[in-house]
């Protein structure tokens, strides 16, 4: 047991600070430790890159390049210690079933074999070869997964940095739009102050005119109360005359009947009006206010749409799934029932939900073949024969056409700006405020936004279209 611990030790000693194998080519630093050669050039490239001082992997210690020494010695001792197996690898060289050498390699099932077992049922059918020959193709693969692991680690080395700057930027951009909302409140305010001050000025102005008219008309109703006093009176002695000095009165009193029930002037019928205008406007800015609220209430958090296809509308060529999630080209044109709202001439297809308020997203993931599109589009848009795919005609989208990612923005596609392939898009939708925006769904990158204005109160839907192989998929 001694021997081989000693063996183990001596081993671990003999392994590569960064691949963590077996040295290879081994070369001594100037701070005495050693590496693969191989190891410590690709070392050297990645810290060059980010044009930063080299150190050791070790110790820290600055190094120079170009000053590697082999280690000659140490290469013989390596070259020695693989051609000692040590007691558990002894014991990996047989079959625990067989206890023959396992000197053959199955394929099929990627496991050790001996003689007996490559003879068994289980591997009657499968390729088998040696084990000299499989290790090579398979040594291969793992050194690409190991050259994968160094280009992650040396990005990660990287990441810091990139993520400090990451940082420091979302938090640059979030204090230019808190500033922007600041801003924004307080011109809303003053406008709401500068319209309340306005009306309270109106409100105050009519209770002065009502007031000083309050005394006038007051004044005017007590003569005239006096006034019809004196009449009736008048009248009410002169029905008491004798026959001749009645009849000869009657006329003049018939007159002063006639003219004291005429209607008395009324409080000025101008101020009537104005204080149902002051009443109409309560009634206006009551209702604004409710949608205001309600608007702020929808429109500050942004919904999660639910979307899936409909199927109503679906093209005749494209083939939904059952839970109406995945679209894709079918090869054959189906005959289908007559259907308004079923496009007949462009393989396109809107979602069921629709949207006429609020802010909403929802993503989808996009294949890499053929062309593909998705977007938003206004119920009104056309359905039946050529379509004129453009935001003058209701469809605001991004896609694939010819192998390029574009804005269709007639009559200029725009080339949208990617670092990479695209694999999930976010589609954010503000009815309110006019935008339709796209997202790298994976990244949070911003990749094309459409600056509508208004939608003219009209409901937007999700809007797909594919060709060829494409094929989208609605996540949950």
């Amino acid at each position: 047991m001694a021997k081989s611990v000693s063996i183990v030790d001596l081993k671990e000693d003999a392994l590569c600070p960064i691949c963590r194998q077996l040295l290879t080519d081994p070369v001594l630093m100037e701070c005495g430790h050693n590496f693969c050669r191989l190891c410590i050039s690709d070392y050297y490239v990645a810290w060059k890159e980010q044009s930063r001082l080299l150190k050791c992997p070790v110790c820290g210690a600055p190094i120079q390049e170009g000053r590697l020494r082999p280690n000659q010695q140490l290469a013989s001792i390596v070259d020695k210690l693989k051609q000692m197996p040590s007691l558990e690898e002894e014991k990996d060289l047989f079959c625990p079933k067989h206890k023959e050498k396992l000197n053959l390699f199955c394929e099929n099932d990627e496991e050790l074999l001996c003689v007996i077992c490559e003879r068994s049922p289980e591997h009657k059918s499968h390729k088998v070869v040696l084990a000299e020959e499989a290790v090579k193709g398979y040594k291969d693969k793992l050194y690409r997964r190991l050259r994968a692991l160094k280009e992650k680690r040396s990005k990660t080395e990287m990441s810091p940095a990139d993520a400090e700057k990451e940082t420091l930027d979302l938090l640059k951009r979030l204090q230019t739009e808190k500033e922007k909302a600041v801003a924004d409140f307080k011109k809303l305010h003053a406008f709401l102050e500068e319209q309340e001050s306005y009306l309270l000025d109106q409100i105050k102005q009519l209770q002065k005119e009502i007031a000083k008219k309050r005394k006038t008309h007051l004044t005017k109703l007590v003569e005239e109360v006096t006034s019809l006093k004196n009449i009736i009176q008048e009248i009410e002695e002169s029905c008491e005359q004798p026959a001749v000095e009645f009849l000869v009165d009657y006329k003049t009193n018939l007159e002063k009947c006639d003219k004291a029930a005429e209607d008395s002037d009324s409080f000025p019928l101008e101020l009537r009006w104005r204080v149902c205008d002051i009443v109409d406007i309560n009634l206006f800015l009551e209702n604004i206010a409710e949608q205001y609220e309600e608007t702020l209430v929808s429109g500050l958090p942004i919904q999660k749409a639910e979307v899936t296809f409909d199927q109503t509308t679906a093209h005749p060529q494209l083939i939904l799934s059952e839970d109406r999630k995945m679209a894709r080209m079918g090869e054959f044109y189906r005959h289908l029932t007559k259907n308004p709202e079923r496009f007949d001439e462009w393989p396109f297809v809107l979602g069921r939900e629709g949207f006429a308020s609020g802010r909403h997203y929802w993503e989808v993931t996009v294949g890499s073949e053929d062309a593909w599109g998705l977007g938003v589009a206004k119920k009104s848009v056309k359905r039946h024969g050529d379509v004129d795919f453009s935001p003058e005609e209701g469809f605001w989208a991004v896609g694939k056409w010819e192998g390029n990612y574009t804005a269709y923005n007639p009559p200029y596609f725009t080339l949208l700006t990617l670092h990479g392939e695209l694999k999930r898009i976010r589609v954010s939708l503000n009815v309110d405020g006019g935008w339709v925006t796209f997202f790298d769904a994976d990244t949070a990158a911003p990749l094309f936004a459409y600056s509508v204005g208004t939608f003219s109160g009209e409901t937007l839907f999700p809007f797909f279209y594919l060709f060829g192989k494409a094929r989208l998929a609605l996540d949950p």
